[in-house]
């Protein structure tokens, strides 16, 4: 008999955890400083976006959400993502890559599932291909269980694992926005990394392609990028305080800082 599939991420109340357990308190310890450190770099990475926002690459994904990409190397990828404040549920999936995420803003409730092949009934699944398109919906046997939601908000990092199951759904009075550090895995090429539907309607177009983001959604990031910068930069500790280690970083040094914080946080 073949069982439930669940996702790898524990959750306590309504706090994002990491995916690992610390196996002992130098784990914790040596977990509690890579969220610190994120929270830290964080500033550069804001103050970056804001600066360079005319010339960004953003794209508008999956009709809930505007993507600035800030910096990619092979090993990792640094972007800004603002959800949308329809508090429409994104569609299951899981992902290409590992990554870490910081809000910076707003909440958004995040829910995770599995898959049991023991159910009766059926669910769609999409393959996503190299190039980011899906393919065609199949229909496998089995359904998709709610496992947990859970409540990520300002001031918040974890990670997400490539191989969860989840769903993303923002709120109408508290839009998100994330810094996230993904991981270019040379793996993720041989990774099968799938969408899924409960509804059984085949020709559902529940997914529009993603396109280059509009002047007004870009004007639209930028101010939302400011509102967050003002709100940080005289908070005690906050993201944007003076008193963080990297306030005053050059930008070399910024992204050595961030594939350490990357690595430090995916190892163990």
């Amino acid at each position: 008999m073949r069982c439930c599939q669940p996702s790898s991420t524990s959750a306590q109340g309504k706090t994002p955890q990491l995916d690992r357990t610390p196996s002992n308190a130098d784990d914790s310890k040596c977990q509690l400083k890579w969220q610190k450190e994120f929270v830290s770099v964080a500033q550069q990475w804001l103050k970056y976006a804001i600066a360079k926002c005319d010339t960004l690459t953003m794209k508008h994904k999956d009709d809930h959400l505007d993507q600035a990409l800030l910096y990619k190397d092979d090993a990792l990828e640094v972007l800004l993502h603002r959800f949308d404040n329809t508090g429409v549920q994104s569609y299951l999936h899981n992902h290409k890559a590992t990554f870490l995420s910081l809000c910076l803003s707003g909440t958004y409730t995040e829910s995770k599932w599995a898959v049991c092949h023991d159910l009766d009934g059926s669910y769609i699944e999409y393959c996503r291909g190299h190039d980011g398109k899906l393919g065609e919906p199949s229909i496998q046997p089995g359904g998709l269980l709610l496992l947990k939601s859970i409540v990520f908000s300002t001031g918040q990092a974890k990670i997400t694992h490539h191989s969860e199951i989840h769903s993303i759904r923002s709120t109408h009075e508290n839009t998100p926005v994330t810094l996230v550090i993904r991981q270019k895995d040379t793996a993720a090429k041989t990774r099968k990394t799938a969408c899924f539907m409960i509804d059984n309607d085949t020709t559902a177009a529940y997914r529009s392609e993603d396109r280059p983001c509009l002047e007004s959604e870009r004007l639209s990031m930028l101010l939302v990028l400011e509102k967050i910068a003002r709100q940080f930069q005289c908070a005690e500790g906050g993201i944007m305080s003076d008193r963080s280690p990297f306030c005053n970083i050059d930008h070399a040094t910024l992204v050595m800082r961030t594939h350490v914080i990357s690595q430090a946080a995916l190892s163990g």
